[in-house]
């Protein structure tokens, strides 16, 4: 059986608490990261428009267009319904090609 696997990222400030030398973090950057991986498929990156504009990932995809597929999308999330974000969603793959005659 394969692995699959999906992620998402956001980024900004958060708290962290170590508990029996356990490190654990929490706050609304958290919650959206975790949001985002909740709307990613399987082999999907969502990543939110504040990491999407960071220059060094900027210039990683610009470097690597051939290899990922980057679509925009607007999304509602969890916990978070009065407004909607702007998000990326990252692919390896390309998605099967349509062809509608």
């Amino acid at each position: 059986e394969s692995f699959k696997i999906k992620a998402g990222i956001h980024y900004g400030d958060c708290t962290a608490v170590n508990l029996n030398g356990r490190i654990d973090y929490f706050g609304t950057t958290v919650n959206i990261a975790s949001r985002l991986v909740d709307i990613a498929s399987e082999k999907e990156v969502m990543i939110s428009e504040s990491v999407f504009n960071h220059p060094d990932v900027r210039l990683y995809l610009q470097k690597n267009e051939k290899t990922f597929f980057v679509k925009e999308a607007m999304k509602e999330l969890k916990g978070f319904d009065e407004e909607e974000f702007k998000v990326k969603q990252i692919r390896l793959e390309r998605p099967p090609m349509r062809l509608v005659i």
